[in-house]
């Protein structure tokens, strides 16, 4: 039952609920256990999203996230910075996030095909080392 709550996605918070609801109830109890964790975030940022769509002509909002979009890049270099350590483990890595930067701001890529695209780079370039290793072990 544990290693079932830890397959299912999100924190911490998600899986111990999915896991007390269907050890009470079964997988009804999984069900509503995940909706009472996941609703309540889910209609405070709709809430939240709804009143921005209210105010966000008003100078002083505008002002406001003015104020608050250099924090926001801090805030995202933190965690780059944070995760360096496990994306930059080889220079196959490096140089993937190197083109991706490229394909990014210098070729108006679209985010999502240079996700993709360094995600199939992944698959093949680990496909082929993983090729040549078992060639080597044997």
């Amino acid at each position: 039952i544990i290693a079932v709550s830890q397959c299912a996605p999100g924190a911490v918070a998600i899986n111990s609920s999915i896991y007390i609801g269907y050890r009470l109830y079964g997988y009804t109890g999984a069900v509503v256990a995940a909706l009472g964790t996941v609703l309540p975030s889910f209609i405070i940022i709709l809430l939240v999203a709804v009143v921005y769509a209210e105010v966000r002509e008003i100078p002083a909002v505008q002002k406001a996230f003015r104020g608050v979009y250099p924090a926001i890049v801090v805030l995202i270099l933190s965690a780059a910075v944070n995760l360096r350590k496990a994306a930059f483990k080889s220079l196959a890595d490096v140089v993937v996030a190197a083109v991706c930067l490229a394909a990014l701001f210098i070729y108006d890529v679209h985010p999502v095909f240079t996700v993709l695209a360094a995600g199939t780079f992944g698959i093949l370039f680990n496909w082929r080392k993983e090729q040549r290793e078992e060639g080597d072990s044997r």
